[in-house]
């Protein structure tokens, strides 16, 4: 029995720590921002990993083509720090594809969760809330 314990408790510290490390990046004070024009995003947009960028702003930094209403077509290079249109990206190997489009219902979801992560962050900091209590949060 006391095995079943160690193993709950194992898995409530992984989950705190999982639930501790998504709030630290949305608690970031770039993660609402466009990752081109680092305005904040308030629409739908297009998403990579975590990182955003507002729909105009999706065109390719060599050709210059438009790629917010071809996603399929738009890369990133991490190496180079630009998207690329799936012809330029045969220049930079490191280029990765899987943009997807959020709407703008999924995007305001996502910038109340930035806001309560960092006010969580906040009041973690300045003492009001324990650390303990920090991890009851569901985001």
């Amino acid at each position: 029995m006391e095995e079943l314990s160690d193993l709950d408790r194992a898995k409530e510290a992984r989950a705190s720590k999982e639930l501790s490390n998504g709030l630290y990046v949305l608690a970031d004070l770039n993660s609402d921002l466009c990752t081109k024009c680092n305005h904040t995003i308030e629409d739908e947009c297009a998403k990579l990993g975590n990182r955003r960028w507002n729909l105009q702003c999706l065109s390719c930094a060599n050709c210059g083509q438009e790629l917010r209403y071809h996603l399929s077509d738009a890369r990133w290079s991490e190496n180079e720090q630009r998207v690329l249109c799936h012809a330029c990206a045969n220049q930079a190997p490191d280029a990765t594809s899987g943009f997807e489009h959020v709407t703008k219902l999924k995007q305001y979801v996502y910038l109340l969760r930035v806001a309560l992560a960092r006010l969580l962050n906040m009041l973690k900091e300045g003492g009001t809330l324990p650390s303990g209590e920090f991890s009851s949060f569901m985001l």
